[in-house]
C-alpha cells in the first residue's frame, strides 16, 4: 500500500482510490551477478509452470547506474559478456567519451535516441536469453519501443518510464539502493519514480539489492510493520 512504503506525502492517485491493492513487496539480497541472473531465471520458471505467459514479467530500473559498480561484478561473474572489454568502466583518469550523435547525456534515465554501448541492460539480456529466458530490452532505443508487444511471449526489461500506463502479474525492480543517487532523482522525485516502479506490480513485486542503502532500509522497516518475512 502506498501509505505502508511512506509515500503518502506524493500528489499522486492512490492505488486504494481506484479499487486496486499492490502486493507487498519481497526483499532479497543478492550478493553475485551470478546470483541475480538466477533469480530471475527461477522466478521465470515459476511462470512456466504455472502456464503463466512471460509476457506478465518484468524487470524494471530507473537508471544505467541501477546495479552497483557493474563492471566489477561482471568481471567476477559466469555472465556471457563478463569479458565483453565493452562492460568494463574506464580508467577514472581518462577523459569522458563523446556522447554519440543523436543521444543524450549517458546518465539519462530513459534515453530516447538510444544507449551508449556497456549499458548492463544489454548484458543482462543477453544472459537471460544465453539461459533459456526470452528477454527484450525494450527501452533500448527507439525502434525497441516502437516495436513493443505487450502480448509477445518473453521478459520485458525496461526502464520505468518506458512502461508507464502498464502493468505486470510479476515486477523485479533494480536499482533500489541507487536511485536516491541517481543525477536528478532525489527526494520527491526518487519517491515519485519509486512508487510508479512499484505500481506496475499487480501480483508480485520483488527487490534484490547487494547493499542496505537508498531505499532498502526505509522498505525493511515498512516491509517488518507489514510482517512480511525479508531475506
Amino acid at each position: 500500500a502506498r501509505e505502508s512504503l511512506g509515500l503518502d506525502r506524493l500528489e499522486m492517485t492512490r492505488p486504494e482510490d481506484v479499487g486496486r491493492t499492490g502486493p507487498p513487496p519481497e526483499l532479497v539480497r543478492v550478493d553475485s551477478l551470478d546470483a541475480l541472473a538466477g533469480q530471475i531465471v527461477a522466478i521465470a520458471a515459476e511462470f512456466r509452470e504455472a502456464g503463466r505467459p512471460l509476457s506478465q514479467l518484468a524487470v524494471l530500473y530507473a537508471s544505467r547506474d541501477a546495479i552497483p559498480d557493474f563492471p566489477r561484478k561482471l568481471a567476477a561473474s559466469r555472465w556471457l559478456v563478463h569479458d565483453d572489454p565493452r562492460f568494463l568502466r574506464p580508467d577514472p583518469d581518462d577523459p569522458p567519451e563523446p556522447v554519440g550523435v543523436g543521444s543524450l547525456d549517458p546518465g539519462d534515465h530513459d534515453t530516447e535516441a538510444g544507449h551508449p554501448p556497456g549499458h548492463f541492460a544489454e548484458a543482462l539480456e543477453r544472459e537471460l536469453i544465453a539461459r533459456g529466458v526470452p528477454a527484450e530490452w525494450v527501452a533500448r532505443d527507439f525502434a525497441s519501443k516502437a516495436a513493443y508487444d505487450i502480448g509477445r511471449e518473453r521478459l520485458t526489461l525496461s526502464t520505468i518510464h518506458s512502461v508507464k500506463g502498464l502493468d505486470f502479474h510479476t515486477v523485479i525492480f533494480l536499482g533500489a539502493e541507487t536511485l536516491s543517487r541517481a543525477p536528478g532523482y532525489a527526494g520527491d522525485r526518487a519517491a515519485s519514480l519509486l512508487f510508479t516502479g512499484i505500481t506496475r506490480a499487480r501480483e508480485r513485486l520483488v527487490f534484490p539489492y547487494y547493499h542496505a542503502e537508498g531505499w532498502v532500509p526505509e522498505l525493511k522497516e515498512r516491509i517488518a510493520e507489514l510482517e512480511v518475512p525479508v531475506e
